[in-house]
């Protein structure tokens, strides 16, 4: 690998697509940016099961107008992988893989930068430092005995993998479900896991009808209102809904909890938080934190909501980093356009509290427009957009069938729903950290009834601190 350099204008913190689209829009204004990341290219995706199709259409995939080709009417993940990799070759960005960010401060007038490398500790000098590691990283942990165990992993790659195997998976939203079908469909034995007392309306439309018949065929075992207390090498410990102990069998454990943002690097960079702790406080115009010179590109600047920022969207955050008002104005309409998640507006927050960004005076056309709303409560909706493309189908021209016509059915209820959901898993994302959450207080109350004292500090206690950088 080339040496880093020791001083650039720009240093980019995470090689996904937000973070290459920064790199793009700050080369193309003759900025010397430096790209790294703790993993590979898009390492994000790389994590994404083998095969996987995305949600989404592929121009809402795209970064620094370079057309993103498939083969079908959706990306896969080895296309996307495929794509990023060569719009990094085509506009020649400086990518430096498998180097992370310590620490950075500030001194006579430039951040200093301290990088972790295979040589180890470098030093580089910039003057706008751009976070933009997404949340994949880091799990959301049960914080249970035998989390770490080798055959317990909180990212599923395949299901071949699980041929022939007793197959535990944790959750219920539409990332486990869509694990246990696969798997189940792949040959193992499936036991899901879920500490809710039913599925939520956000699951996919047509999983539900195929989960449920799985279960009713007794194909698919499932505990609904559970809670996982200990993974052993050959078992998951559960309490049940009626608060008896169960070990099930399991060869392999995917924990699908859900995953946040790296919030110990924003803290210790000196980041400052909103009252409640649950985001960063920065400029909706320049996306310029609290610490100047210090930007959040994508889901790192939403906090715990990482549901309002995804690729759609967070794309165009290299144009109001680096561009001049009238870019990030049109990048703001761009914003505006791309799938939005729907809920409670907050204002934006400022240095010492104002709102950033706040509404402008209306026009005369009506309602003042908003710079890059970002919502502070779990959502429960999605953008005003369909991404999926299913024509509907008459149910007198097909043949008749059960369980498709449970599909219709589910359709009818959830098509309005669905139709809001830019990417579904955004959703579970948010939800999963309410789940987290959830999980800390059960343990708190618990501790209480036994008068043990529990550590004050963030809501999500496996938040991993002593983690410097999470990945795209």
């Amino acid at each position: 690998m080339k040496p880093l350099p020791m001083e650039v204008e720009a240093l980019i913190v995470g090689a996904g697509p937000i973070g290459l689209a920064c790199a793009i829009a700050a080369r193309r204004r003759g900025i010397n940016a430096l790209v790294i990341d703790s993993g590979a290219i898009a390492d994000a995706i790389v994590r994404y099961p083998i095969g996987m199709t995305f949600f989404t259409t592929p121009e809402r995939l795209e970064i620094g107008d370079h057309p993103l080709v498939t083969s079908g009417a959706k990306a896969t993940r080895e296309e996307a992988l495929n794509y990023y990799r060569g719009v990094a070759r085509a506009e020649k960005l400086a990518v430096h893989p498998y180097t992370r960010l310590v620490h950075a401060e500030r001194r006579d007038g430039h951040l200093e930068c301290t990088l972790g490398t295979a040589a180890g500790p470098q030093t580089v000098r910039c003057e706008r430092l751009v976070l933009a590691t997404g949340y994949f990283d880091h799990a959301n942990m049960l914080d249970v005995p035998g989390e770490s165990l080798p055959h317990v992993s909180h990212w599923f790659d395949e299901p071949h993998r699980t041929a022939g195997l007793d197959v535990v998976i944790i959750g219920g939203k539409n990332s486990a479900v869509e694990t246990a079908l696969q798997c189940f469909r792949a040959g193992a034995r499936v036991t899901l896991v879920y500490r809710r007392a039913a599925f939520k309306p956000s699951l996919k439309y047509w999983l539900r009808p195929d989960l449920e018949n799985r279960i009713a065929a007794g194909e698919i075992a499932a505990h609904l209102g559970a809670e996982v207390l200990a993974i052993t090498p050959t078992a998951v410990r559960i309490r049940t809904a009626d608060g008896t102990q169960k070990d099930i069998p399991a060869d392999r454990v995917y924990a699908l909890t859900g995953y946040h943002p790296d919030f110990a690097l924003q803290r210790q960079l000196g980041i400052q938080f909103d009252e409640a702790g649950d985001r960063p406080i920065m400029n909706a115009e320049t996306l310029e934190s609290s610490v100047p010179g210090i930007y959040l590109a994508g889901s790192v600047g939403a906090g715990r909501f990482i549901s309002e920022v995804f690729i759609e969207n967070g794309r165009h955050d290299g144009e109001k980093i680096f561009g001049d008002p009238g870019s990030r104005q049109a990048a703001e309409q761009k914003y505006q356009a791309s799938p939005q998640a729907s809920g409670r507006v907050a204002p934006r927050l400022r240095l010492g509290g104002a709102a950033c960004g706040a509404p402008r005076a209306p026009d005369a056309g009506g309602s003042a427009p908003r710079p890059r709303d970002r919502r502070p409560g779990p959502t429960r909706g999605r953008s005003g957009r369909a991404t999926f493309d299913r024509p509907t189908t008459s149910t007198s021209a097909r043949p008749q069938h059960p369980e498709a016509d449970q599909v219709d059915e589910h359709r009818r209820v959830g098509v309005a729903e669905a139709a809001q959901h830019a990417d579904a898993d955004h959703l579970d994302a948010v939800e999963d950290l309410e789940d987290a959450g959830d999980r800390q207080q059960d343990r708190r109350e618990g501790d209480d009834r036994l008068g043990i004292g529990v550590e004050a500090g963030d809501p999500v206690r496996h938040q991993q601190e002593d983690q410097p950088q999470c990945r795209p």
